[in-house]
C-alpha cells in the first residue's frame, strides 16, 4: 500500500482517502520541492501489482497530488532515492538506486538533473555504482558547500559496497578511495552533526555479510575525513 495522512498540528494523524498513490513494496519514498512552487511534491520507487516503478507526483499545495506523465525514471525495486541539489542551481535534482528489471544486469544507480521547473534529464557516465538492498544521504562533508554523497548496497557483482563520492559543486562526483566504512547491504545511512562541531557524522547499518550485522558511527574532522567513534552503544 501506499498511504498519506495529514496532520492537523498537534501531532494527530487522519489518512486522506483516494490518493493517486500505486501500493508498492520493496519501495522508497522522498519529498522535495521539484518545481519551485514552495509546496512537496512526492517520488514513489517500488514493485507494484503493475510492475516496477517510478512516480512522481506534483502538489498542487493543498495537498492534492497528481501523477507526472512522461519522466524519464527508471522504475526500481528493492532501491532508495534521495533529492539534493548537486550543482548549485538552486532546485532538487534526484539520485535513484535499485533493480530495474529482475536481473543482475538492472541493478543501477541513476542521476537526474532538474531544470528548475521539475523537468528531470538523465546525467550519462556518472561514476556511480550501481546497487540494490542499499540506502543513499547526500550531505557536505568537507565545508565546500556541496553535497557530496555515500551510497551503500549489493552491487552487480552481488557484493556489498560502501562508497563516497566528493562533488566538485557543478555535479560531478569522485569516489573517496579507501573510506573506512564497512560494506553493506540490507542498510540505511544518514549523515548528522553528533558532536556539535559543524561538520556531517555518519551513522551507518546493515548487514556486512560474514561480520553479520552492524551500527557503526563515524565522527568528521571537517574536511570530509572520517574516523570510527569507539565503543559507541548503538544495537547492531
Amino acid at each position: 500500500m501506499s498511504e498519506l495522512y495529514i496532520n492537523n498540528g498537534t501531532g494527530n494523524f487522519s489518512i486522506v482517502s483516494r490518493t493517486p498513490f500505486k501500493g508498492v513494496y520493496q519501495s522508497s519514498v522522498a519529498f522535495a520541492d521539484i518545481d519551485g512552487d514552495l509546496d512537496h511534491d512526492v517520488l514513489i520507487i517500488g514493485d507494484s501489482n503493475s510492475g516496477i516503478l517510478a512516480e512522481l507526483y506534483t502538489n498542487d499545495g493543498t495537498g492534492n497530488y497528481s501523477l507526472v506523465t512522461n519522466t524519464p525514471f527508471s522504475g526500481v525495486k528493492a532501491g532508495s532515492l534521495a533529492f539534493a541539489d548537486i550543482d548549485g542551481d538552486m532546485d532538487q535534482d534526484v539520485l535513484i538506486t535499485g533493480n530495474s528489471n529482475w536481473s543482475n544486469s538492472g541493478i543501477i544507480s541513476s542521476l537526474y538533473a532538474n531544470d528548475g521547473n521539475g523537468q528531470f534529464s538523465l546525467i550519462p557516465n556518472t561514476t556511480f555504482t550501481g546497487v540494490q538492498t542499499g540506502s543513499i544521504a547526500f550531505a557536505d562533508i568537507d565545508g565546500d558547500l556541496d553535497q557530496d554523497v555515500l551510497i551503500t548496497g549489493f552491487n552487480n557483482d552481488f557484493e556489498a559496497v560502501s562508497e563516497l563520492y566528493f562533488n566538485d559543486g557543478l555535479g560531478n562526483f569522485t569516489l573517496l578511495v579507501n573510506a573506512p566504512f564497512p560494506a553493506v547491504y540490507s542498510s540505511s545511512i544518514a549523515f548528522g552533526d553528533v558532536d556539535s562541531d559543524a561538520d556531517q557524522d555518519i551513522l551507518s547499518t546493515g548487514n556486512t555479510g560474514n561480520s553479520g550485522s552492524i551500527s557503526k558511527l563515524y565522527t568528521n574532522d571537517g574536511f570530509g575525513n572520517y574516523s570510527i567513534a569507539e565503543n559507541s552503544s548503538f544495537t547492531s
